[in-house]
């Protein structure tokens, strides 16, 4: 399972010229985790949700540090032959150095070698450096969901990338 390839390791983003170390998120990551993620949305899921992903057998949570600094997340869930990103923040300080995109490609990489086809994503229809960064890594508009962020009566896109064919992941940036 995908679990095992990310129990723990590193990851260097050339960007930041920087290395990071990620791991599998724990109980004990969920109160810094949610403090992040208040910090970047509005629409914020509750330390509960995160707790609820880590007992499930689908779901798979990282988290990256920056020493003992907490500083991204993703939340994916696993389905037969896709992988749903269903959250991912990165520290505002930390935001623009790569960050994002180093932790996704890796993360769809090791999707594409495990034999997922597909990736799917839901994005906030304003957050245009999301979507250009989504889009970069080879993901395609697919579809609407209306009304997606209900406290903000915004609508979400929705996005896909096959991984088996996107020539997006043949070489790293």
């Amino acid at each position: 399972m995908l679990a095992s390839l990310f129990a723990s390791g590193e990851l260097y983003v050339a960007r930041a010229d920087m290395m990071f170390r990620f791991r599998l998120m724990q109980r004990d990551d969920i109160p810094r985790v949610t403090v992040l993620e208040h910090q970047l949305f509005r629409s914020a899921w509750s330390a509960e949700m995160f707790t609820e992903d880590l007992g499930q057998d689908y779901a798979l949570s990282l988290v990256l540090l920056d020493g003992d600094l907490l500083i991204a997340y993703v939340v994916m869930y696993l389905i037969v032959d896709e992988i749903h990103i269903a959250n991912l923040g990165v520290a505002p300080e930390y935001q623009r150095l790569g960050i994002g995109y180093t932790l996704l490609y890796n993360v769809l990489q090791v999707a594409r070698s495990s034999g997922f086809a597909f990736a799917h994503l839901e994005v906030r229809q304003s957050n245009l450096a999301a979507i250009a960064l989504y889009q970069k890594l080879g993901f395609e508009r697919v579809g609407m969901r209306k009304n997606y962020y209900e406290m903000e009566h915004e609508d979400a896109i929705l996005m896909s990338c096959l991984l088996q064919v996107n020539p997006k992941l043949q070489t790293p940036e």
